[in-house]
């Protein structure tokens, strides 16, 4: 679970990125967008540790974890420096 802080810091920075990225007019799709792509997250990312932790111990799925946070990172930067 984040603590409040990472909530805060979080909330505060990612609206303004995902509206840099669209008109004026596409303001409310592109929030009603990241907001939904957040609440999946936010759903599937409990099954999804608990499915690793079925099959592995807790130390293994935090690297699981980590490793795919850093592979959608690098993944993102590649996509965005082809801009």
């Amino acid at each position: 679970m984040l603590s409040a802080v990472e909530v805060v810091f979080t909330a505060a920075s990612i609206s303004p990125l995902a509206l840099k990225v669209v008109n004026k007019d596409g303001y409310g799709t592109a929030l009603e967008a990241m907001e939904t792509i957040k609440d999946v997250g936010q759903a599937l990312g409990p099954i999804a540790m608990g499915a690793i932790l079925v099959f592995t111990t807790y130390k293994l799925a935090f690297i699981i974890a980590a490793l795919v946070t850093l592979t959608i990172l690098l993944l993102t930067i590649i996509l965005h420096s082809r801009k």
